[in-house]
């Protein structure tokens, strides 16, 4: 259910006895944001030579956000060895950015939002910079207007669900 918070209360006094849970609703990013970024990852991944999981870790890793609960990062522990590391980059499940801590022989990741994750505002921020990524390397982004119509579908889209 996506409702105001009036709404949400009236719609809880009608439930039975039992535990509910509330959350912000956020925007999911669309379909078209979504095959966007990825036609870009695809080519940056051909471009440099890496597997696209791997090229997908690295753009999350520098454009995403560290999932939190309670405003508290989610970590988890794996063993600090470039296998370890390996396995890691190739990931198309979970993605994690490593820490300086380690502990143990373990190294403390942060799990990031992965784009499917990702409301309209993430995925425009994981957007422009995988375009500016492809820039860096003289790969030309698809067109602007593209983009610019493919953002604006996005926002448009949100705007009708709110």
């Amino acid at each position: 259910m996506v409702a105001d918070k009036k709404e949400s209360l009236e719609w809880l006094t009608d439930q039975p006895e039992g535990f509910y849970e509330v959350k912000p609703w956020h925007p999911k990013r669309t379909l078209t944001a979504n095959n966007y970024y990825w036609t870009m990852v695809n080519e940056l991944a051909k471009a440099v030579g890496n597997p696209i999981a791997v090229q997908h870790n690295l753009l999350l890793r520098d454009y995403s956000e560290v999932l939190e609960i309670d405003g508290a990062p989610v970590v988890v522990l794996i063993p600090d060895t470039e296998e370890a590391e390996k396995e890691v980059l190739n990931s198309s499940v979970l993605h994690l950015i490593p820490s300086d801590k380690v502990e143990n022989g373990s190294r403390y990741h942060c799990i990031l939002l992965g784009s499917s994750m990702m409301d309209s505002k993430q995925m425009a921020r994981l957007i422009d910079g995988t375009a500016e990524e492809m820039k860096a390397l003289r790969l030309v982004p698809p067109p602007t207007a593209e983009m610019a119509a493919a953002l604006e579908r996005m926002a448009k889209s949100e705007k009708q669900k709110n």
